[in-house]
């Protein structure tokens, strides 16, 4: 029977293929990709509490409002997301 690799082990390898995807390099656009190009992403499923779900959905309507594009939660998390790691870097 072949050893599962480590938990620790397979993050490494991910975080490394994800430092050299040019995703992390490039603007909005390619973070938001039309629905059905998404093929590389991953699936994500979080907890969160529900005052926070609330003030994301109504910011996404703010916008929407505003005519800006992708003012979906999953838009938004994406967004802000990168906009954390591009700063902690």
């Amino acid at each position: 029977m072949a050893k599962k690799p480590s938990m620790m082990a397979s993050l490494k390898r991910e975080l490394e293929k994800a430092e050299k995807s040019p995703l992390l390099k490039k603007g909005e656009s390619e973070l938001h990709p039309m629905r059905g190009e998404r093929g590389d992403f991953l699936k994500l499923t979080i907890t969160m509490p529900p005052e926070l779900v609330l003030k994301l959905k109504q910011h996404g309507a703010e916008r929407r409002i505003m005519g800006e594009k992708n003012c979906d939660t999953s838009s938004l998390i994406r967004s802000a997301v990168k906009k954390y790691l591009d700063e902690y870097k």
